[in-house]
């Protein structure tokens, strides 16, 4: 059943007017998944699905089936007039100033099925009350909003009527934008001109998941509509898990002024940033503070002044002056340094490198994320934080990972290449290590 490939019918009910299509290839998927755990003798991950598989047969509210040719292509997609909008919200993040109150983000999940009265039937208790269930033949859809108050959001009632018209009669969507020759492409994702922003993009955005043995990767093109600011020389030396950008958005640039909030950084005052990341220390004295140890290189647009900032952080009853350079906030020490009229540091280590900035990339980030679940400190605290099933799997599931890296070229025409890498280390599986993170952290 696994090998066997299923009609994919549900390609022809994607809505001409959809922005945002994400393509999972189904069948691929599973061949490599089950090529993974069976030819890889992987018994730790085999019985742990035989025990999931026992729990789910033995509990009273199993299901007995979906209903859903998962050996086929998955088709997420999204209506949008504000896409913009959609993908903040993907993001976790949020653009009230350009949402309006008659706009809905709606998403639909596009499935081909096998049993379609199945499918009908438990498709509530899969997915929610919330979303509009249709069916039809071997086409099932899944369909529902998001970012929205509930005064204004859309009645089930009229999410059914519109997911009923979608699979009324099959759409003109191009399906060229998904035609490919690579073999081990899982997954792919297209999007209209000016997705990110409101402006006309020269052609589509397109990116492609491909997985190996070693290896998780994402090629394609992103339409990026911001320009890499030639006044950023220098990026910090990369040690732990390092970040570089200059390519610093508004959305950033806020989340970066709440970060630095007791520094008085003047908002939307940032246009280049370059961290070292190394890992969460948890004061506990005089009160429980979780306090992230990290390298920061901050260019800002016009010139500043780190010493005023540095005053006004002293003005804090939880601050003092170690010397000249450096501070203690929180019982932490941090170091600084102004590097040029326009360019701080502001770090927990003594002494950092520089290097050139490199022009040919607006954003990279790369190195071991393991540290991103490194916590230093000591009490009971720390020991419940590491008793949590979820920091655990989190830890063990990133312990797995030999280094991570992912790039946006500098854009041309407003368009960049996009790279991304997440490369296992030797004896640990891509899908192996992500199935089991899925199952341990639920």
């Amino acid at each position: 059943m696994v090998f066997q490939e299923h009609a994919n019918e549900n390609q022809e009910y994607i809505p001409k007017d959809a922005n945002f299509v994400v393509r999972i290839d189904g069948r691929k998927l599973l061949n490599t998944s089950a090529s993974s755990i069976i030819l890889h003798e992987d018994e730790e991950i085999i019985n742990l699905i035989e025990r999931l598989l026992q729990d789910e047969m033995e509990g009273e509210s199993s299901l007995k089936g979906s209903g859903i040719a998962i050996n086929s292509d998955i088709i997420i997609f999204s209506q949008s007039k504000n896409t913009h909008d959609l993908v903040g919200v993907l993001l976790n993040l949020t653009l009230p100033k350009t949402f309006k109150k008659n706009d809905h983000n709606l998403v639909g999940v596009l499935f081909n099925l096998n049993r379609p009265k199945t499918f009908e039937k438990n498709a509530p208790l899969l997915f929610g009350d919330n979303r509009a269930i249709a069916v039809n033949g071997n086409v099932g859809l899944v369909y529902f909003e998001i970012n929205k108050g509930e005064d204004n959001r859309l009645s089930v009632k009229a999410l059914k009527n519109k997911a009923n018209k979608i699979l009324s009669k099959k759409s003109t969507f191009d399906l060229s934008v998904f035609e490919t020759s690579g073999d081990n492409i899982m997954a792919q994702s297209w999007s209209k001109k000016g997705l990110v922003r409101k402006v006309k993009m020269p052609h589509d955005a397109s990116l492609s998941f491909i997985i190996t043995d070693t290896e998780l990767i994402i090629d394609g093109e992103l339409a990026y509509n911001l320009i890499s600011k030639s006044e950023i020389s220098k990026d910090i030396k990369p040690h732990g898990m390092h970040l570089s950008i200059d390519q610093v958005s508004g959305i950033v640039n806020d989340s970066l002024a709440s970060l630095f909030k007791n520094l008085n950084i003047p908002e939307g005052k940032i246009s280049g940033l370059s961290v070292n990341y190394h890992e969460l220390e948890l004061i506990a004295d005089p009160v429980l503070f979780p306090v992230p140890k990290f390298d920061a290189l901050v260019t800002f647009e016009g010139n500043f002044n780190i010493e005023l900032a540095i005053d006004d952080l002293l003005s804090k009853e939880d601050s003092k002056r170690i010397n000249e350079s450096c501070i203690s906030y929180s019982g932490l020490k941090f170091y600084y340094e102004q590097v040029d009229n326009k360019t701080v540091y502001i770090g927990t280590s003594k002494n950092v490198s520089y290097i050139k900035h490199d022009n040919k990339t607006s954003f990279r980030m790369y190195g071991d994320p393991a540290c991103f679940a490194k916590i230093e400190g000591s009490g009971m605290m720390k020991s419940l934080v590491e008793m949590m099933p979820y920091f655990t799997s989190s830890r063990e599931f990133l312990g797995k990972i030999e280094t991570l890296d992912i790039s946006i070229g500098t854009p041309k025409n407003r368009i960049s290449k996009v790279h991304a890498s997440i490369k296992f280390n030797k004896g640990k599986y891509p899908l192996n290590s992500i199935l089991m993170f899925m199952i341990e952290s639920n």
